[in-house]
């Protein structure tokens, strides 16, 4: 089953159309690549998906009900969230504190003026977990606004991954990170598709890891769906080469 139909969206400002009839499916659980030149369509494909704006035309269904129109918190509730290429957490908190806030407000605990002893140990227990998964544990008690740059994003996955998302929409989560870090984001995006099943659909400008990761790429260029396929799909065809990987066809 498709956790996510793309059915004919386009999406124009004002004459400027920057999305042009684009039919996608994502399966549950599959790791998917999104890539194209500057300009593409990438960018805005995940406002409408996240619901940061509707498409002009077409119908987005999430889990086979349409979500066209529904705002991103809701999405957020239905089991999607979205990362930015701007790294969002509290940065005068500490990475636990980080944790802590975003697994309270998953539970429904974030309004209690007081939390039972009983609930204040699941919560801690929830957050040493999700230290471990992101193998920030060592660093728990570091203010988040001091890290490197690869573990800010790795307390925002982890921040993210509180809500226990059924779809993860990734932009550019390795933007900016040296080859160590991008190794650890890599092998974490492995693990979260391995090993709990998250489909998650990403942005990425580095080849090698798309290559080396996704099940399926999808490729855009000036907002029309150039091609769709496997990695070895991708790599041999030439239109992509043309317009995206530099070589002529």
């Amino acid at each position: 089953m498709s956790i996510l139909s793309l059915r004919n969206i386009s999406r124009s400002f004002g004459s400027l159309k920057a999305l042009s009839d684009i039919s996608m499916e994502i399966e549950n659980g599959e790791l998917r690549a999104l890539i194209g030149p500057n300009g593409a369509g990438k960018t805005t494909l995940f406002n409408l998906v996240s619901g940061f704006f509707p498409p002009s035309e077409g119908e987005i269904l999430f889990e086979e009900h349409s979500i066209k129109g529904m705002p991103p918190e809701k999405l957020v509730q239905r089991g999607m969230i979205r990362t930015f290429q701007v790294t969002e957490i509290f940065n005068d908190l500490t990475v636990y504190q980080n944790i802590e806030i975003a697994m309270e407000t998953a539970l429904g605990l974030n309004l209690r003026p007081w939390l039972s002893r009983s609930r204040r140990r699941e919560v801690a227990r929830e957050v040493e977990a999700m230290l471990e998964t992101v193998n920030l544990a060592d660093q728990a008690r570091q203010v988040a606004g001091a890290l490197a740059h690869g573990d800010q994003r790795l307390v925002e996955i982890a921040m993210v991954l509180s809500r226990d998302p059924r779809l993860l929409l990734l932009d550019e989560p390795t933007a900016g990170m040296g080859d160590e870090e991008t190794h650890r984001m890599t092998e974490l995006i492995r693990h979260l598709h391995r090993e709990r099943g998250i489909a998650m659909l990403f942005i990425e400008h580095d080849m090698n890891i798309i290559f080396d990761v996704a099940d399926r790429i999808t490729v855009l260029d000036n907002g029309l769906l150039l091609a769709e396929g496997t990695p070895s799909d991708i790599s041999g065809n030439a239109d992509v080469q043309a317009a995206y990987l530099g070589t002529e066809a």
